[in-house]
């Protein structure tokens, strides 16, 4: 008589002990972590922990694929979700608006080729490479550069009004150069 091919990558002993420590952890970090912010940072972590320790402990053989599935679903949900909440606190932070805008725009981007690398489709290096054609001609990264960066840059270069407004001129033209080869 063969024997079943073991499905459990960990036995229901190391699931129950290792679901104890879970529960304690969370425990520990609701108690001992005041700040919102990083209490809800710290227990982030523990729910796919949670459903990796389930997914090894099932009757599924395919734990690999369970764990890839887990990860992916946290980081492309929960965790870009958490990320963009702390970038925002971050930026709120900021005095000036040219930073802000910045930052602002700089963070956008980071979440976006996160939720790029962690979704469905199996060719990031295509969806990347799509994704940074279609933001050189977005509005947003447009509205950065003639409304925020270059005046900013200007006004700090001490330029005259004619030398900025020729400069944005010539942005403006090049951008709209760009725009049209797409």
């Amino acid at each position: 008589m063969s024997n079943p091919k073991k499905v459990k990558a960990i036995s229901d002993l190391f699931a129950a002990i290792a679901k104890l420590g879970l529960n304690f952890a969370e425990n520990q970090i609701e108690k001992k972590i005041e700040n919102d912010l990083a209490q809800r940072g710290a227990l982030l972590f523990l729910q796919p922990t949670r459903d990796i320790v389930v997914a090894l402990n099932d009757q599924d053989p395919e734990n690999a694929a369970q764990v890839k599935a887990i990860i992916l679903e946290w980081v492309n949900e929960s965790l870009s979700a958490y990320l963009e909440e702390l970038a925002n606190a971050g930026i709120a932070k900021v005095k000036g608006e040219t930073g802000k805008a910045l930052l602002y725009f700089a963070s956008n981007v980071v979440i976006d080729v996160l939720m790029l690398v962690s979704d469905d489709e199996k060719d990031n290096d295509e969806q990347i490479e799509r994704y940074f054609e279609s933001l050189l001609t977005s509005p947003e990264l447009r509205a950065l550069i003639l409304g925020t960066l270059l005046p900013a840059l200007l006004e700090k270069a001490k330029a005259g009004e004619a030398l900025a407004e020729l400069i944005l001129k010539a942005a403006e033209i090049a951008l709209d150069t760009i725009a049209k080869k797409d």
